[in-house]
């Protein structure tokens, strides 16, 4: 591969300089000229290139940049140009792309944008043709992310949210190599389900308040998944949400957490202990079989919450946590010890679903960190109580998490 001197390039910009203003681009490393007139057939390595545009669709018509391996935009953008730089991740070495001075047209990555199934897999033997991306920074104006936009990015291990996205939409992450999530406050809205679903690498991941579903299998397959914040104002967690985290060793349920969907926990094998709140109503079908090495199970509702059943278990034997009589080293341990409050045992025992269970004890304490009061009807009249989105409430209802003096609290009846 052939290299220009140094002081060619320097010559270049001494001369040269109009037809590089023109063309709107800094180039580091390579001449301005060979760029335009090869479409990126540079003979340079390891380059970043930085692109000023003027007008959305501009980096389009200048064509794909096949050695740029760090690419900087700034100035409007659309689909057409996103396009250019999938291509260059594709066929050639692009592997950090900079959109945070970018403008989006419409503040949205479009659906698919880094994933086209048809330019990606050999319909004849099946192969797959991954992306060299690597990190990317999104723009400062997008507000969402579409389904599949980044799906199968196999080697994306960084990606810097805007401050005001808004919306996640379905399968947008589904198998990339993202190491940590950290998501805005303003993103609280998740179409569809599977949206980061297996990044094998994926290790914490921080959700903002005001997100009140975990879609399905919204992390599902993230094996290595040891540190996720589910946040207070959650009330629902989707099928196979967490299914085969095996990683994940604990997890804080969310206060006001009122059902858990089918399947949600499954193989979470890693997890000794869990904690639900009082507010729970429903477990979902299987959600909570083959955590292997559970030994407390925590549960602060006074009644139980319903046990759902497979619709095609007629002798009803599946029960969220497991098959009796079949408890065999890999099946959550029908021995484990299961933290009722006090008076409630007899019900759990009889309760289809927590019949599953042995090992019933009666207890005042739970241990929700959220929790930080317990109230009755003597204390209401003379506290102030909101509920979890700084709504002022005046008839608190039993069991329901509110917030009063700084303090998350649950209020109970005499």
């Amino acid at each position: 591969m052939r290299t220009k001197p140094l002081f060619f390039l320097l010559m270049l910009a001494i001369l040269c300089p109009a037809s590089i203003k023109a063309a709107d681009l800094v180039v580091s490393g390579c001449d301005a000229e060979d760029y335009l007139n090869n479409n990126g057939a540079m003979w340079i390595d390891d380059i970043e290139t930085s692109f000023r545009s003027s007008s959305a669709g501009m980096l389009a018509k200048k064509g794909a940049d096949y050695n740029t391996r760090v690419f900087t935009v700034s100035g409007p953008i659309n689909e057409e140009d996103l396009a250019v730089l999938w291509e260059a991740s594709l066929l050639g070495n692009l592997v950090e792309i900079d959109l945070g001075e970018a403008e989006l047209e419409g503040g949205i990555v479009p659906d698919f944008a880094f994933w086209n199934e048809s330019g990606q897999v050999d319909t004849q033997c099946g192969h797959t043709r991954y992306l060299r991306l690597k990190k990317i920074v999104l723009p400062k104006n997008c507000v969402e992310i579409g389904k599949y936009a980044f799906a199968n990015a196999i080697n994306l291990d960084e990606v810097v949210f805007p401050a005001g996205l808004e919306k996640i939409d379905e399968s947008a992450f589904y198998n990339c190599g993202i190491k940590e999530v950290v998501l805005p406050s303003s993103c609280v809205t998740f179409d569809g389900t599977s949206h980061f679903m297996h990044n094998v690498n994926l290790g914490k991941m921080y959700l903002p308040e005001g997100i009140e579903s975990i879609p399905a299998g919204f992390v599902e397959e993230c094996i290595f998944l040891e540190d996720i914040r589910i946040p207070a104002t959650v009330k629902h967690i989707g099928d196979r949400a967490f299914l085969k985290c095996r990683s994940l060793k604990s997890i804080e349920l969310p206060p006001a957490l009122e059902t858990i969907g089918d399947l949600a926990f499954f193989a979470v094998d890693a997890m000794e202990r869990i904690s639900f709140p009082a507010t729970l109503k429903s477990l979902g079908k299987r959600c909570c079989e083959y955590m292997t090495v559970m030994r407390n199970i925590y549960c602060a509702a006074s009644e139980p919450p319903v046990c759902e059943k497979l619709d095609t278990d007629t002798q009803s034997v599946y029960k969220p946590f497991g098959v009796n009589r079949i408890n065999y080293n890999k099946i959550t341990w029908e021995g484990a010890r299961i933290h009722v409050p006090v008076g409630s045992a007899e019900k759990y025992r009889k309760a289809w679903g927590w019949d599953y269970f042995t090992n019933f004890v009666e207890t005042e304490e739970f241990p929700d960190a959220a929790v930080e009061e317990v109230i009755t009807d003597d204390d209401v009249a003379a506290r102030v109580l909101y509920d979890l989105h700084g709504r002022q409430v005046l008839n608190p209802q039993e069991g329901h998490l509110y917030i009063s003096e700084g303090k998350t609290i649950v209020y109970k009846k005499k």
